[in-house]
């Protein structure tokens, strides 16, 4: 792994972290079957993440 991966995939988990420590009543607006995701590229992503608090 490259020393940026790493380091993003840190900067991710605090991000992450930090916002559902803000956030604590956070939770998806649909169901996981319908988050949707990009398979195109090397990483898979999240294209639609639909949240309420």
């Amino acid at each position: 792994m490259c020393w940026w991966a790493a380091r993003d995939e840190l900067e991710l988990q605090m991000a992450v972290g930090t916002m559902l420590r803000r956030l604590p009543r956070l939770e998806l607006a649909v169901p996981r079957q319908e988050i949707s995701f990009d398979n195109t590229r090397l990483f898979r992503s999240v294209t639609s993440l639909p949240v309420t608090w």
